[in-house]
């Protein structure tokens, strides 16, 4: 499996360290962005790319991971919005957390699927044709969408699909341990 973080100018890269960490147990995981160039996060950090867009077209993904933050100009440009209808096309799972939907909605893929955003940007125009479920996450086919405050959830689906865990008690384990919280009952598998 290989999973990709996609980092932008901006984007709120801590939405996404627990799909990378997560996922990183069972799949390959590494950034990609727009070009190799440095990018700075909204938190301030600086990352560069292991991979370009251009680069991953040649790799090809399993998982493409897109964080919110602020999309805006990077949802708009060409090699992104690319990759995503091609990784749509061919069935591969795409996640996008906060504001990241707005780079499927851009790419023109969420015609008809259910999705969940920022809940002050869920009825924008770009979302127009998609139909917006208030829930924390919502799963139409290939696509998933998780409300910000949903990391870490988004980060035990991501991760159960690549096989991280071994067997629903280990997955139990994981999120209560990650939630710093007891091991009694069921935890809510997304």
């Amino acid at each position: 499996m290989k999973t990709f973080i996609f980092v932008y100018e901006g984007c709120a890269l801590y939405e996404v360290v627990f799909s990378a960490l997560l996922c990183s147990y069972s799949s390959h995981v590494a950034t990609v962005g727009l070009t190799r160039d440095k990018v700075v996060t909204s938190e301030g950090i600086g990352v560069v790319p292991d991979l370009s867009v251009n680069d991953l077209n040649a790799f090809g993904a399993d998982q493409l991971v897109i964080p919110g933050g602020s999309p805006e100009p990077a949802c708009h440009d060409s090699r992104i919005v690319g990759l995503i209808q091609r990784l749509d096309m061919a069935g591969n799972t795409i996640a996008a957390i906060c504001a990241g939907p707005f780079f499927l909605a851009v790419a023109g893929i969420m015609d008809k699927r259910r999705y969940t955003v920022s809940r002050d940007r869920a009825f924008s125009k770009e979302f127009e044709g998609g139909v917006f479920v208030d829930r924390d996450i919502v799963r139409d086919e290939n696509i998933i969408t998780a409300q910000g405050s949903s990391y870490l959830e988004l980060a035990m689906l991501l991760a159960k699909e690549t096989g991280a865990f071994d067997g629903e008690e280990d997955e139990r384990v994981t999120y209560m341990t990650l939630k710093n919280t007891s091991y009694e009952g069921d935890y809510p598998v997304p």
